[in-house]
């Protein structure tokens, strides 16, 4: 839904298992901007949950500058 949301021409998704873990990857050509206020409690709330399963989200820009929300998941608390 925020690929469509934010138009973007191209998106990247990736899953990679790592051993005790998962980590995906969502990256897409918008330019970063300032994020609105319902993006950043978004991704507040996407935080707290991955957090909740002792995971790690972060958030960065792709090689194109577009955004990247990466979250990383111990494989114990998926199953």
């Amino acid at each position: 839904r925020s690929i469509a949301v934010h138009e973007a021409a191209h998106a990247q998704v990736r899953v990679r298992y790592a051993g005790d873990r998962i980590e995906v990857e969502v990256g897409d050509d918008v330019p970063v901007i300032v994020p609105r206020d319902d993006e950043t409690a978004a991704f507040l709330g996407i935080q707290e949950r991955i957090s909740l399963y002792g995971g790690r989200l972060r958030l960065g820009t792709t090689d194109v500058g577009g955004r990247r929300v990466s979250a990383e998941l111990p494989l114990e608390s998926v199953a």
